[in-house]
Parts: structure tokens; C-alpha cells; sequence
């Protein structure tokens, strides 16, 4: 098992780093859908145009360390679209830095949005100060029911309008 710690940095995507981002999204997505959808209709990245549409148009990061990526977040504008971690490497605190490390650009009109069942990203999003602003109903590959959480620093500055 590698040990994540100090050599961990956060540099801009490059167009070299897409095969390693596009494992990474395949093996952790069955994760963020658990207990909502099957894993057999998770689209994979290059194949879902809206979600791939938001990924060209993100401002891309990715947490390395000397064997490669462990993780990216993706932001546009006020919205964090994109943080997935490699599986490998769940719960070594590569989520909270590359969070904060978005944090420190967005500021407090940060919101993003979560699928109701993913406890862990719940969590990590309330410990960093977001609130649920709202619930609704999504769809997901414009056919599947999932039930969404929009959260927010200041749910009452509606960032998202």
C-alpha cells in the first residue's frame, strides 16, 4: 500500500493525465451511486456528454504524489463539479485538500451538488462548512430517479442562480 502524506502536491490537469482520470472516475462513480442506482447504468466519463461537457469547461486540478494521480476537483465559477479520489487511496485526506485548495479560489459562494446517499461526501462537505440549501429530485442519464442534494457555504447567497 502506498503512503500518501507530505510529497502530495496539487498542479493543474494536463491533457496527459485524462486515461488515469477517466480510470479513477470509473472505479469511484459505483461509489458515489450507492444505494441509488446499479453500477451497470453508471455511464462511463467519455461517454456521458453533459458530464464530459462540465469536465472540458472545469478548471481541472489533480492531487499527485511521486507515482501519480490520486485525485481531481474540477470548479466552474462558484459550482465544485468534480472531486474523485482513486478508491486506493480513500480516507488519506486527499479529498479535504483538494477541497480546501478549491475553497481558498471559490470562497464562500462555493456550492456544489451530491447524491443523497453518499454519506462520506455529506460528511466531508459539512465538516468544510456547506449546508443543504435545497433537495430535489435529478435524473441521472436523463432516466434514472436519484434524489440530490444542492449544498452551499451560504445557501442564503443562492451562488447557483
Amino acid at each position: 500500500m502506498r503512503r500518501i502524506g507530505y510529497l502530495m502536491t496539487i498542479r493543474p490537469y494536463h491533457k496527459n493525465d485524462w486515461s488515469v482520470i477517466l480510470d479513477i472516475f470509473s472505479r469511484a462513480k459505483p461509489d458515489e451511486f450507492a444505494g441509488s442506482i446499479h453500477q451497470k447504468d453508471i455511464i462511463p466519463l467519455d461517454k456521458d456528454d453533459g458530464l464530459l461537457n462540465l469536465f472540458e469547461n472545469s478548471h481541472l486540478y489533480v492531487a499527485v504524489d511521486e507515482n501519480g494521480v490520486l485525485g481531481f476537483i474540477g470548479y466552474q465559477r462558484d459550482l465544485i463539479s468534480f472531486l474523485f479520489i482513486d478508491p486506493n487511496f480513500y480516507r488519506h485526506g486527499i479529498a479535504t485538500r483538494l477541497l480546501e485548495f478549491v475553497l481558498s479560489i471559490i470562497g464562500d459562494r462555493a456550492w456544489l451538488l451530491v447524491v443523497k446517499t453518499n454519506s462520506p461526501a455529506f460528511a466531508l462537505y459539512v465538516k468544510h462548512g456547506f449546508r443543504v440549501a435545497e433537495e430535489f429530485e435529478g435524473k441521472y442519464n436523463e432516466r434514472i430517479n436519484v434524489a440530490v442534494l444542492r449544498m452551499a457555504i451560504k445557501p442564503e447567497l443562492k451562488s447557483w442562480i
